[in-house]
C-alpha cells in the first residue's frame, strides 16, 4: 500500500488491453506485455515489486514514469480482483 491518497488512473483502452479485451500494436508490445505482467501480479495478490531500471533512460524522470505506469497496472489488477486494500 502506498501513502498516496488517490489511485493512479489508466485510460479505458489500456484497462481493456490489460484485461485481454483489446489487442496492442507490435510497436507497443514490450511495454504492453510488461503492464499485463504487473496487472496479473496484482490480480493474483502478489506484492508490488518496483521494476529494475536497466541502462540509462533518456530523461531523468523516465524511470519514475515507468514505475508509475506499472504500479497503476498492478493496482488495476488488485481492484479487478476485489482486493480492498487500495
Amino acid at each position: 500500500m502506498t501513502t498516496r491518497s488517490l489511485p493512479l488512473l489508466l485510460p479505458f483502452e489500456i484497462v481493456q488491453m490489460l484485461r485481454g479485451q483489446r489487442g496492442y500494436t507490435e510497436e507497443s508490445k514490450d511495454i504492453a506485455e510488461l503492464g499485463i505482467f504487473y496487472y496479473q501480479d496484482g490480480e493474483a495478490g502478489r506484492a508490488y515489486k518496483e521494476p529494475e531500471t536497466p541502462g540509462s533512460f533518456p530523461h531523468p524522470w523516465s524511470a519514475e514514469v515507468l514505475n508509475q505506469f506499472l504500479r497503476a497496472c498492478w493496482e488495476r489488477g488488485r481492484k479487478d480482483a476485489g482486493v480492498a486494500d487500495l
